[in-house]
C-alpha cells in the first residue's frame, strides 16, 4: 500500500527545522565515534527523510507519510532532476538501511546485513563508513540548497551558525564542541560555501 500524501498549507520549514537538527546530531555522533555510528545512521536517515519531505512541501504543498528513502527521493525527482544524480540515489540506498538497525539493532524489522549460516547468526548489523558523512553532507548541502528560506519568511540556522550568528532554535546547545565546529568539522560543502 502506497503512503498518504497530505496536503497542507504549512511551509517546508515544519520539515526542514527537524532535518536540520537531526543532520547536526549525525554529525555529533559521527565525531562521538564508533559507539555512536549507529545512531549517526539512524540521525543521517531521519535528516534525509525531513529534507525530502521539506522539499516536497516547498513544490506541491504537499508530502508523503512514507519512510523510505528511494521512495521519498522519486517524488522528489519529479519537481527537480539533483534527486537522480547517482551520487545522491546511493546515498538514500545506504542511509535507508539505518531507519530500523540504527534506531532498534537487533530487534529491527528491518535488517539487510543479518546473515544466518550453519555456524553463525547475525542481528543488528551496521556498518557506518567514514565516507557516509561525507555522503551526508553532499545530500544535505544539495537539498537544503534548493529550499528557499527567504520565501517563506524562515531564518536559515545553519547559515547563521556558519555566519557565528545565534540562531533562534539551536542556540541552546552548551556541548563542546560548539555547533559550528559540528557543521564545519571535516565538511567540505558547507565549510567553504557558507561565508
Amino acid at each position: 500500500m502506497a503512503p498518504k500524501i497530505v496536503t497542507t498549507d504549512k511551509p517546508f520549514t515544519v520539515f526542514s527545522v527537524e532535518a536540520d537538527k537531526d543532520y547536526l546530531l549525525a554529525r555529533a555522533m559521527n565525531i562521538a565515534g564508533s559507539a555512536f555510528h549507529s545512531r549517526a545512521g539512524y540521525s543521517s536517515h531521519q535528516a534525509c527523510e525531513k529534507y525530502l519531505k521539506a522539499f516536497m512541501l516547498q513544490e506541491s504543498g504537499s508530502y508523503s507519510e512514507g519512510h523510505k528513502l528511494p521512495e521519498l527521493r522519486e517524488i522528489c525527482s519529479k519537481h527537480d532532476e539533483i534527486f537522480n544524480d547517482d551520487q545522491i540515489v546511493e546515498t538514500l540506498r545506504i542511509l535507508d538501511e539505518f531507519e530500523q538497525v540504527g534506531r532498534y539493532g537487533a530487534a529491527a524489522n528491518f535488517d539487510p546485513g543479518a546473515q544466518t549460516t550453519e555456524s553463525i547468526k547475525t542481528s543488528g548489523v551496521m556498518m557506518w563508513s567514514a565516507v557516509y558523512i561525507d555522503r551526508l553532507d553532499h545530500f544535505v548541502f544539495e537539498a537544503r540548497g534548493r529550499l528557499d528560506f527567504r520565501k517563506v519568511g524562515y531564518a536559515d540556522d545553519l547559515s547563521a551558525l556558519m555566519n557565528g550568528k545565534k540562531t533562534t532554535q539551536m542556540s541552546s546547545w552548551e556541548l563542546k564542541p560548539p555547533l559550528s565546529v559540528v557543521l564545519t568539522r571535516g565538511n567540505k560543502y558547507f565549510k567553504r560555501n557558507f561565508k
